[in-house]
């Protein structure tokens, strides 16, 4: 009875996992790469647009208050103090109205006490921002601020005199800031995934691709070596010598065996690093 010898298949289903195992190598580490720079450069684009954002959204404000500082500083040089000002608590209420997205608009006096509010329940009472966090912004000579809830802006009224006559606080909600914000970060990880997808499929085509090309070139090369050398194995005394003819064939068989050795020593290594034996 004769037994059918299988490992010619076997070998070959070998070096068909083999090959598969390097394709998923090389592809894992490139995708490693190129993940690394999609949520880098989407990281750093959220920040620069967060800081921006905020920036634009601040400086609408800003616009508001030195508009509102402006009117009651014009009132206080006729003459007028702070709290006789009779126009003060129509310009905040109108103001208020006007800007709905505005939580907040007073005006106190250099004790911290509301003179006028757009909420005429908190008129008199005294102002606290417990937990805020302060920046000042030099440029704008005005102080922003951070509650849990809110943005605020304060900014100093003058008096005709040069002199502090008390503060414009508009403070506006941080929730618009925070929604858009999270729907950027929605947008750009939805995309930057979507992105690693599409590029972590393309490696793996590419890389099988190249490494199924390489190997079949290899095996062309190992044919055409083993071709040669059984052609090259004869009696060089057969040869028929003219000249240096003998001497020639001799160095080219000595070239062509060490060609082959280096070809299967290159293979081993090929080998090697699909079964994952290499080190380093």
């Amino acid at each position: 009875m004769q037994v059918k010898d299988d490992s010619p298949a076997l070998d070959a289903t070998d070096a068909g996992h083999r090959s598969v195992g390097l394709v998923v190598k090389i592809s894992l580490t490139i995708i490693f790469v190129i993940t690394f720079s999609v949520v880098t450069t989407a990281l750093l684009t959220f920040f620069n647009l967060s800081r921006s954002y905020s920036e634009i959204n601040q400086s609408r404000y800003l616009v508001l208050a030195n508009n509102l500082r402006n009117d009651l500083q014009f009132s206080i040089n006729v003459g007028i103090s702070l709290n006789e000002l009779t126009n003060a608590q129509a310009l905040v209420e109108s103001t208020a109205r006007r800007y709905e997205d505005v939580r907040l608009l007073r005006i106190v006096d250099v004790k911290q006490s509301i003179l006028f509010d757009a909420n005429e329940k908190l008129i008199g009472s005294d102002v606290s921002y417990q937990d805020a966090q302060r920046t000042s912004l030099q440029k704008e000579k005005a102080m922003s601020l951070q509650t849990k809830a809110l943005d605020l802006l304060v900014m100093d009224v003058m008096d005709q005199f040069g002199g502090k006559a008390g503060e414009l606080h508009i403070g506006y909600d941080r929730n618009m800031t925070d929604s858009y914000l999270y729907e950027s970060a929605r947008y750009l990880l939805q995309h930057a995934g979507l992105s690693i997808s599409f590029v972590g499929v393309l490696v793996l085509i590419i890389v099988y691709l190249m490494t199924w090309k390489f190997r079949w070139r290899l095996g062309r090369m190992q044919l055409a070596l083993d071709g040669l050398m059984h052609d090259s194995s004869h009696d060089p005394h057969e040869v028929v010598t003219e000249g240096n003819l003998e001497e020639n064939y001799h160095a080219f068989h000595e070239k062509t065996q060490e060609l082959l050795y280096s070809f299967d020593a290159t293979h081993q290594k090929l080998e090697q690093l699909e079964r994952g034996d290499v080190n380093g």
